[in-house]
């Protein structure tokens, strides 16, 4: 296929569909491999691990899935002290052919596999065998030569129960679609850069850009710099104008989040609920009690009730407190990502134009509707035995979890419990872990460091755009742009631990190209409020009715 095609699979335990589950949770059970799709020949081209861990395969040797592993063969390099080795032989040309160690260990060597060869050591790439249950995979890309055409049509494909996304990639190339794939965020630890998460997730209509804080947990100072790598690994047009680090070093003991708003918290006294239930009344506190592999992924879908999923936390109010700090570790759904995108496409031949008039809407209206329909997640506490709306944690995006904070207000509670209601639409989000700290914030040193350098793959120099909040954006048009950020380490405080987080802010087009005449009765029904939520069942009941024929 000339064209570039890629569908997002979400491995969502409601796929593999029994009536018997109430929740569905990242245990890694009853596993289907993908070489049990007949037909199809399978190949592997990238893996991230559960644990961040990043893998890529050669294009010419990529991995294989044997049972419940996949395995291949990946580069790794290695270096090779010149006292260590008892033998180098070379070719005609004087080129290293092989390696003898003194420990009897031969590296067979090509002309490109030496990186380096000096005085005291070698330096060359070798070849590793891995090894990679499906149980540590958090998200595989899939080269298929050939597709079952309902699997394709649906963009649906199982590979184990309650894993994650396989990302289909066919015709050679990646064409990432959905709601929240933003800008990625790699942070470099010293040997990698690991893939963090996605910035401004949502803010898909330039009214809509909006302030954005992500925590780095994996960065680590290199020569006295930070590095950090920004992405367009999607279907996407990125406008960022704002990438700037805060390095806050706070007392031993805390942590350290910034909420939406640009509020800096310390937690020192996180508590979990002493009950949590979905909105089915069904008990789902070992999947949010803990930061692990349990999530709360969603409820078993009834086509009869329109509500939307959710889940109620009831907490210990210890006396005298006025005010709290709700925590959570989650992350949207790719099923949220294929949703929109077939959204997106009933607009047909007049998609183009709504998105420009999207693109002049008021801001306030934009998120009005999206909180109609439960995109975000929206935080509601109980009062005298009403819900009251408190605010929403806005879209993470769906490749990595993110943590994040929502101050609220407690004072007119008269129970000695706090109740909250976290709601969103049908299997939009994915819960792990859900506190709330009562402490109160504690003095930090927070360091507001500018970015020092912007190289992108071109070797352009864009920092001047990325230096502050104004109407110059570096903006990412194409997938596959990238830029390398650097920043100075500022000098620690003593005593105190340090957290660094990315504040950017920014906005990014959806691109798509439907065809059809829309059906315009049918899309002023989203105007309703819960329609989108309505849809995602539909859609849902769609793929099992059609799997079933």
């Amino acid at each position: 296929m000339g064209k570039k095609i890629l569908t997002f699979i979400t491995l969502v335990a409601v796929i593999i569909y029994s009536t018997s589950c109430a929740v569905h949770t990242t245990k890694k059970k009853r596993v289907m491999t993908v070489a049990d799709w007949e037909g199809e020949e399978i190949e592997i081209l990238k893996v991230l691990k559960t644990s961040g861990e990043y893998i890529e395969f050669p294009n010419e040797q990529p991995g294989r899935i044997y049972k419940d592993t996949i395995t291949g063969d990946v580069k790794k390099e290695i270096e090779i002290d010149r006292e260590n080795i008892e033998e180098i032989d070379r070719n005609k040309e004087g080129k290293i052919s092989s390696i003898l160690t003194k420990d009897g260990k031969i590296y067979w060597v090509s002309v490109n596999d030496v990186i380096l060869e000096i005085e005291t050591k070698i330096i060359i790439t070798i070849y590793e065998s891995v090894f990679i249950p499906l149980s540590e995979v958090e998200l595989i890309w899939v080269k298929v030569k050939k597709v079952d055409p309902c699997l394709a049509s649906l963009g649906v494909v199982v590979l184990a129960f309650g894993v994650a996304v396989v990302i289909v990639v066919m015709g050679g190339g990646i064409d990432i679609v959905g709601l929240s794939s933003c800008p990625f965020i790699y942070a470099f630890n010293g040997e990698t850069y690991d893939l963090t998460g996605e910035i401004y997730g949502g803010a898909i209509h330039p009214p809509l850009e909006r302030h954005d804080y992500l925590p780095l947990p994996t960065l680590k100072p290199v020569d006295e710099e930070y590095l950090i790598k920004m992405t367009n690994e999607a279907r996407e047009i990125q406008h960022t104008n704002l990438a700037e680090l805060l390095v806050i070093d706070h007392p031993l003991g805390t942590e350290v989040l910034i909420d939406k708003y640009g509020n800096t918290h310390t937690l020192s006294n996180l508590q979990s609920p002493i009950e949590a239930f979905n909105l089915k009344e069904e008990i789902i506190y070992d999947k949010i009690a803990e930061m692990d592999s349990l999530k709360y992924m969603g409820s078993v879908i009834d086509k009869d009730i329109d509500e939307m999923d959710g889940i109620i936390l009831n907490f210990n109010r210890p006396l005298n407190i006025k005010s709290a700090k709700l925590v959570i570790r989650a992350k949207n759904s790719f099923w949220l990502d294929y949703v929109f995108a077939q959204f997106n496409d009933l607009f047909g031949n007049i998609y183009k134009e709504w998105m420009e008039i999207q693109s002049k809407a008021p801001a306030d209206e934009l998120r009005k509707w999206s909180l109609s329909q439960g995109i975000p997640l929206t935080v509601y506490i109980e009062k005298d035995g009403m819900w009251e709306f408190v605010d929403y944690f806005n879209i993470v995006g769906p490749l990595t979890e993110k943590d994040d904070v929502l101050s609220i207000d407690i004072s007119d509670i008269k129970s000695d419990k706090v109740k909250i209601k976290l709601e969103y639409g049908f299997l939009f989000w994915e819960i792990d872990y859900v506190a709330m700290d009562f402490s109160p914030n504690q003095h930090v040193h927070k360091n507001v460091v500018p970015i020092e350098s912007a190289i992108d793959k071109n070797d352009r120099d864009v920092t001047d755009l990325l230096l502050q909040d104004d109407n110059d954006y570096y903006v990412q048009y194409e997938f596959g742009d990238e830029v390398i950020m650097k920043y100075r380490v500022p000098k620690i405080a003593k005593n105190a631990n340090r957290t660094t987080i990315l504040h950017s802010k920014g906005h990014y087009e959806i691109l798509r190209n439907p065809q059809g005449t829309p059906d315009i009765s049918y899309l002023e029904s989203f105007r309703k409020h819960g329609k989108f939520n309505e849809f995602s069942k539909e859609r849902l009941l769609d793929i099992f009715e059609n799997k079933g024929n």
